[in-house]
Formats: structure tokens, sequence, C-alpha cells
């Protein structure tokens, strides 16, 4: 393995340089007092030029080349999990609640000592002007015996850790078919058949390779100056059971021993990514400012026919684009003189459908170095396999929440005293396609009346070493993937009822299995990983609102109540007039995206595998610090006039007044 070493810096790591030099002098301690993963020096990973985390071969490297404005301790994290940053605050407590954290491993490795021993472990945050740095990192070895019977290794598969387990050919290679939570599947048929054909050659090597250190080990056991020397690292009574195994047993037990280093880095931008667009939507979910209606949108009268129905063709336009009726009659002597002391009506206004929306992304950057080293004859015969998967990755999220509003004008006239009243009804919905395009959006951007999109954008890659001189390297760009269609209930296709104010939706926790960032590529045979998307999504609501503008009384107010009376002037001719418009849909939501990694390793007859369920801090946007204000969605109406008038004016001259009535509103 390469021993390329940057200088030392951060949180532990200026023991690197002289662990690595002690390890030359004494193989013995090989991840001692060591706090990361060095890759080897003839692997690169390609990335774009923009990479934070992924541009840097090591993290010490990167920790040199930027100023760290501030570091924490895991110490420190426990105590005060959420961070400031420039933009929103960054919540560590889905990393620190994660079990599969490398930080929690070496907690649960520590409180049992008669199963591993834990050589190294560190974990750092640091703070740099683009974001948070999340660095993590362990050093262990299970102790002699750990995976000797069932009931051990179902000891230390309980830690989270596995087991080396013997398995045959034909079992590996069902395993490239079997399941997609699998790190060993490959669903395209022609990667898999390669992936088959290396797994073979590089298996006819191992096990060659593997038998050739035995053989050596055996004779060191026959040599009394190699046998001291083994007997001083494990005692005499150690290396006599090693002894007395058979070659099989001899290679489980020394591989099962073998020295663990696991590094995880993630980096957690300060900022949303500036460039997000859902290429495959264009257009959807972009917040804009209210765009008020300027005379030529849906204007209604309350003397309209049945329900769903054209106004009557007796009305007409006014010089204001307002919808009139023919006037109340009056006779000769005027139609005040015959005017009713006490009318009562109230006036329906048909249901009408307000568009808000957003788009939401951050480029996140992550990897994961294992690293396995077997020393097949305790004092030599040093064997390292080391395998890295990354990726660098935004998560786009289109939101558009449909709003229904409808209402009640109220006309009251008594002892000469006339007033009205709004009362408006307001209430996110899960809306269809009809919804969409009666709020006035283009066709081109229905989406089936999505209320959500979730897509990905994705460069990844893969790096591996193995003796014998295998390695390879798996870089991949701008992958794009839709994820709506795979979301479970209640965001399933896309479709969900948006929170009403005062409530919150039920969490979304979703790894995408059938999702492979490394396209199904990741399988070079004996070693290889698979990478998939996950998110967590939880979204609530503060408030909704809509603005009332009276146009008699050239008055403004915002409506925070759905059911509450809002009061409007009557004019000399007993007509109101008045627009609702701009709505306002406030929202909180919490963003926790993460990954499953996946990888496997064959040593010889030996397989073992790793699942890495990695989360993200989790971050919240603070515009303004009660949540987001989402205005309408740019091309939709945002605002609806009307001209509202009792029927009591309108009707022929009556002896009594009306009784209380409600008619639509169109």
């Amino acid at each position: 393995m390469g021993k390329r070493v940057s200088a030392a810096i951060g949180l532990g790591l200026g023991g690197i340089a002289a662990a690595v030099t002690a390890q030359q002098a004494n193989p013995q301690s090989v991840a001692a007092n060591r706090t990361q993963v060095v890759r080897p020096s003839d692997l690169n990973a390609q990335v774009p030029q923009d990479a934070v985390l992924l541009r840097h071969r090591d993290t010490s490297e990167l920790l040199q080349a930027v100023p760290v404005q501030r570091r924490r301790s895991l110490q420190a994290v426990r105590a005060q999990p959420v961070i400031e940053l420039a933009q929103g605050t960054a919540d560590m407590r889905p990393v620190l609640a994660n079990r599969a954290s490398p930080a929690n491993l070496a907690a649960r490795l520590r409180a049992a000592p008669q199963l591993a021993a834990v050589q190294s472990d560190a974990f750092e945050v640091a703070e740099i002007p683009k974001g948070l740095l999340v660095r993590q990192y362990l050093s262990y070895s299970l102790k002699p015996g750990a995976c000797g019977d069932p009931e051990s290794r179902r000891a230390v598969a309980k830690q989270g850790i596995q087991c080396f387990t013997r398995s045959t050919t034909a079992e590996r290679n069902r395993a490239f078919t079997s399941s997609e939570a699998s790190a060993r599947f490959v669903a395209d048929r022609r990667e898999r058949q390669r992936a088959l054909a290396e797994a073979g050659r590089a298996e006819t090597e191992q096990r060659a390779q593997i038998k050739a250190d035995i053989a050596q080990l055996r004779g060191y056991f026959r040599d009394p100056a190699q046998r001291a020397q083994i007997e001083s690292r494990i005692g005499a009574a150690e290396t006599a059971r090693l002894e007395a195994l058979d070659d099989e047993g001899l290679q489980a037990e020394m591989v099962n021993t073998a020295e663990v280093e696991i590094e995880e880095v993630m980096f957690v931008p300060n900022t949303a990514a500036h460039d997000l667009r859902i290429k495959a939507r264009p257009g959807f979910g972009q917040s804009s400012p209210p765009r008020r209606n300027s005379g030529n949108g849906q204007t209604f009268a309350g003397t309209a026919g049945p329900q769903g129905s054209a106004l009557p063709p007796a009305h007409r336009r006014g010089p204001d684009g307002l919808r009139t009726g023919p006037g109340p009659r009056t006779s000769a002597t005027g139609f005040a003189a015959r005017e009713p002391l006490d009318i009562s009506e109230d006036i329906a206004i048909g249901r009408e459908i307000y568009l808000t929306g957003f788009t939401y992304g951050r480029e996140y950057e992550w990897r994961r170095r294992v690293s396995i080293t077997i020393a097949w004859c305790f004092t030599g015969c040093r064997r390292t396999y080391y395998v890295e998967p990354y990726a660098g990755f935004s998560y786009g999220f289109g939101l558009r929440f449909p709003i229904r509003m409808k209402g009640t004008y109220q006309y009251r006239h008594r002892n000469g005293n006339e007033r009205a009243k709004f009362v408006p009804q307001f209430v996110p919905v899960n809306g269809g396609p009809q919804d969409y395009s009666q709020a006035g959006i283009a066709n081109s951007q229905l989406f089936g009346g999505q209320e959500l999109v979730a897509e990905a954008k994705v460069y990844s890659g893969l790096l591996y070493k193995l003796p014998r001189g295998r390695q390879g390297d798996l870089s991949l760009f701008d992958i794009g993937l839709d994820l709506t269609d795979r979301l479970p209930a209640p965001f399933k296709n896309g479709q969900f009822t948006p929170p009403a104010p005062g409530s919150t939706t039920p969490p979304l926790s979703r790894a995408f299995e059938s999702v492979d960032l490394l396209l199904n590529r990741g399988n070079f045979g004996v070693v290889g990983a698979r990478v998939h998307p996950a998110v967590k999504l939880e979204l609530f609501s503060d408030g909704l609102s809509f603005v009332l503008h009276d146009r008699v009384a050239k008055s403004r107010r915002v409506m925070k109540s759905s059911g509450q009376s809002y009061p409007l002037k009557v004019n000399a001719n007993h007509v109101s007039r008045f627009s609702v418009g701009d709505p306002v849909y406030n929202l909180g939501f919490q963003l926790t995206p993460g990954l499953i990694g996946r990888a496997f390793v064959d040593i010889g007859l030996w397989s073992n595998h790793w699942d890495w369920p990695v989360w993200f801090p989790q971050l919240t946007v603070h515009l303004p610090p009660d949540g987001v204000d989402f205005t309408c969605h740019a091309g939709t109406a945002c605002s609806h006039r009307y001209r509202m008038q009792a029927d009591y004016w309108r009707a022929p001259v009556r002896v009594n007044p009306p009784p209380p009535r409600t008619n639509p509103a169109r």
C-alpha cells in the first residue's frame, strides 16, 4: 500500500507521519495512532474541478489547502449538535444517531474488549469557508477466536460488523443476480458476465497466493526463532492452538483477525447550489414574486346562474372590465322609497386554485475508504486489500403547493345601514392535472399534477487495489436520476397533500436500492461496491395567507385565518368590489440526504461485505427563521377580482325582503 503522507494538521492528524514511519520499522503495528486512511499513491479519482472534498487525495491535504475556521471534537458536537452556517443550520444529530457511523462502531467495540481491539479512532467536524467537513476514522481487529463458533459470530454481528464467511464459487455467483440489496448484484447482463469472468481469474490467483502464505506460516511454526517471535505476540497457547488447525481453519483465523481501517468523510455546503435545475422538467417549481392580475383575469358577479353556468346574457362589462348587471329596477317615485329595512344575503364564491412552489438543492460529497491488512505469516506475508467508493451529488426537490380557495360574500342591510363581509375558506390540497390547469400553469409544466419532483445529479466512482497488482478505478459523470416514482406513501409518484397550517407531514425515509450511483459497473469480481441514494424529508407549515384588496375602501388586508370574516365596504350602488390573491404558503422543511454504501471483498475462500447507511447533517433554511414563505408559482393566476351585489338590488320590486340564500359565484 502506498505511503504518501501529507503534512500533519488537524485534530490528531499530527501523528500520521510518525505512525507510518513507525509501521515501516515495526510492521506489527500498522494502524496504531493513525487517524486517516492513506490512499495508495498509484490510485487517482477523476472528479470535477469544483469538487471540494474529492479533489484532494487525503483529508490532511484538504485541511492544509483551505483555512479552517473552527474544529469540533466528538464531545463538543454531542454537547451542541446544531451548528450555525452562513445560511441556515446543520443538525449533526442524524450523524450521531446513525448506528453505522464509525464513531458509534468504535464505542461499541471498546465496550466489548473480549471481541475486538480498537487501535485508534477519531472524529472531527471542521468548518471551512464553503461548509463543513465531517470526518470519522476507526482501526480495529477482532480477537483470535471471535469468529470461531456461531454464538461468537452472532456477538460480533451484534456490534455492527461481520466475520469473513467461507463461501463457494456458486454461492458468490448467485449473489450477482439475487437481490438489489446485495453489494454483488449486477443488473446489466453484459456487465455481470464481465464481473463473473474477472471473479474467476482473481479467485484462482488468490487461492494460490494464500496457499503459499499458509505453507510459509507452517514453516515459521517449525522454525524456533520464528516461532519465538510469534509466541511473543500471541502467546504460546494461542500459537499451539493455531498450529493444530487444518489449513482451512488457519485461513479463517488469519483473515478474521485482519487489521481493518475505515475512514468516512463527508462535505456539507453552507449555501444552496447555485446552478441546480431539474433538467428533465424545465421551469418546474420556480418560485417568483406575486404576479398581480392586470384586469384581464377572471371576475365574477354575484348574480350567477346555476352551479358552474355562465353569467346571464343580460350582464355586460363596464368600462373597468368588471361584469355588471342591468341594475336595480325603480318606479317613478324611486326604488329607494320602497327599500326594505332588513336584507340579508349570502352568496357563495366558487372554488379557485392557487399554486405556490420552489426548488431546492445542495451539492454534497462523500467518500469511504476501507483497508484490510492480513499478516498471513504474522511476521511477514502482509497483504492489503483497499476499496474506496465516492460520490458527489445534488438532490433537487421541486415542490408545488396547490391551494384551494373559496368563500362567501355576506351582505347585510338593517335600519338603513348596509355592510358586507368576505369569509374565505382556503386549504392546501393534493391537486390533479385539472386543478393545475385551472391555476393557469402551462401544459408543459403539468407533470401529471405532481406536487413533488425529486431528482438527483451525480458523479461517482470506485477505486480499489488488491495484492498481485490487481487494481482499478471507475469514474462516472453527469448521472441524472428521477426519484419521484420510487418514493413511498405519502409521497408516491410525487402526489401528496401539503401540510395544513400548524401541521407536519409524516416523515419520509427512503433508500433507493434500485438505483446504483455506480451504474452497476462497480463490480470487479472479487471486490466491488454499490451506492444507493437515500433521503429523509419532512415538511411542516406555520401559516397560509391571502391578501384581500377592498377596491371601494381602497384598503388592503392580509387574511391569515380560513373561515374568519373580513369586512368590505359597499358603494352608493350597493356594490362591493374586491380582489383576492397573492397567496403565501409558509413551509419549513427538514431535508436529510443520505447514501447506502455496500461493498464486498473476497479473499480466497473467504467473503465479507459491509452495508453503510450514511446520513448527512440535517439542513434547514433560515429564510425567514420560522420557515420559508412560498409565493405564487410563476405562470399561474395569482389574483382573482370580484364585483358583488346582493340579488335584492337586481330583482323586481318586492313587498317583503327575501330570505337569506346562497348563490353560486359564476
